[in-house]
């Protein structure tokens, strides 16, 4: 995951709890994550580039289930 803006790292206070928003719908879709500052107003778009073979082996749950359902 890589900030779509780099100065949004900026906006992210020490200590704070953060929730990704949209990972698994990114991962099949190739879209946006979102990064939520819990308690705060702020949501930050995160890019994710992965290959799709990448993209497969995640949404299998891994690389042992990746393998698994390649050779059944």
């Amino acid at each position: 995951l890589v900030f779509a803006n780099p100065e949004d790292y900026d906006k992210l206070p020490q200590g704070a709890s953060l929730t990704l928003e949209g990972l698994r719908q990114a991962i099949a879709e190739e879209s946006r994550v979102m990064l939520r500052v819990e308690g705060e107003d702020v949501c930050i778009p995160l890019n994710l580039n992965l290959t799709a073979r990448q993209r497969h082996i995640l949404l299998a749950g891994g690389l042992l289930n990746y393998t698994r359902e390649e050779t059944e």
